[in-house]
């Protein structure tokens, strides 16, 4: 129901998505894997100028001193914290396992969350014929379980679910790929301080039900540099050296982070609603939970127009937020007449 150009969804390895990013980055750039930043470095004015990074003679630290300081460093971001932004983090009552399955027999091209009593299935494509199964436990339900115990836990979790009884076999062959991890989500109360920028999961982070953690990390990064491209230009001023670049001026790159946080901020907070609202839908197994869950599950399907809205703001083109009405027709205390009227783009 999306625009032709926003109407696949691409999943791949988290190695070959950095491998990506960096192959498009100019000459001129360092790169350093494995190097952990320790602090923000300040002025005596507060504005961030720089880094500690956990490296150096002797093992010392080494101070980098930058007109900006994008920090990506995920969401117990030092740098954030640094920096004095505060955020809001709230754990999900419950834990993930997941599995990464190889020559199982399923769908190649399916990528999709299952409904149970138990709660969250959930199956996506990866390159090479493998797939990512996660399957959603509560926060005992694992506890002691050996290598064999988490098999048949995990093969008797996919035979609860028609669609993914074919990997009933491959499930126990990939015990050892296992990973059990709590769920949180996370929102900055600010993108930005002067000199300094969050992206990613160091400013938000969602259930991963929501496949919305690179959509917003991507579209947040690419806004950070239109933002910074609009507002600096080369500096007039020579060079210390021949071929080196002058530093940006600091008013101007504050000016930047200011707008990219105005235009942001709003956007991963409605994205962050919209998500939490989706994952619970799924995940909470309380009487009330599943209840209005699987009524929203089912209105939202039959409703064209509420369908489309959402899934325009999980592809992350929106925000199209859903009125008080939407909110009550997605439950279907009350009937839609405008159900089929999809918007044209």
């Amino acid at each position: 129901q999306l625009p032709a150009a926003d109407n696949a969804l691409l999943a791949h390895d988290h190695t070959a998505i950095l491998d990506a990013l960096t192959s498009g980055l100019g000459p001129g750039v360092e790169v350093r894997r494995g190097v952990r930043a320790t602090e923000a470095l300040l002025d005596g004015s507060g504005r961030v100028v720089g880094v500690r990074l956990d490296e150096g003679d002797g093992g010392g630290g080494q101070d980098v001193r930058v007109p900006l300081v994008v920090a990506a460093d995920g969401i117990g971001s030092r740098l954030r914290r640094a920096a004095g932004i505060e955020g809001r983090r709230s754990d999900y009552p419950h834990r993930l396992v997941s599995f990464e399955l190889t020559g199982a027999d399923h769908d190649s091209e399916d990528f999709s969350a299952y409904l149970t009593g138990r709660g969250l299935r959930l199956v996506y494509p990866l390159p090479g014929g493998r797939l990512r199964l996660y399957l959603q436990a509560q926060p005992g339900e694992l506890r002691g379980l050996d290598e064999d115990g988490f098999a048949r836990w995990g093969e008797q979790a996919v035979r609860e679910v028609p669609a993914l009884e074919g990997l009933s076999e491959a499930v126990p062959k990939a015990a050892a790929t296992r990973q059990l991890f709590p769920v949180a989500r996370f929102l900055a109360e600010r993108l930005a301080v002067p000199g300094l920028a969050l992206v990613g999961e160091s400013a938000y982070a969602v259930h991963p039900m929501a496949a919305q953690g690179m959509n917003s990390a991507i579209t947040s990064a690419a806004s950070l540099a239109e933002q910074l491209a609009a507002r600096l230009t080369p500096s007039a001023a020579p060079a210390a050296r021949p071929g080196t670049p002058q530093p940006p001026d600091p008013e101007a790159v504050d000016a930047a982070l200011r707008a990219y946080e105005e235009e942001r901020l709003p956007v991963l907070a409605h994205t962050a609603r919209t998500s939490d609202n989706a994952a619970r839908m799924v995940t909470d197994l309380s009487w009330p939970g599943r209840v209005l869950g699987r009524r929203a599950v089912r209105c939202t399907g039959a409703n064209p127009r509420l369908l489309h809205s959402i899934t325009y703001n999980m592809a992350g083109l929106g925000p199209r937020p859903l009125t008080p009405l939407d909110q009550l027709h997605q439950i279907g205390l009350l009937p839609d007449p405008r159900a089929h009227r999809v918007p044209s783009e």
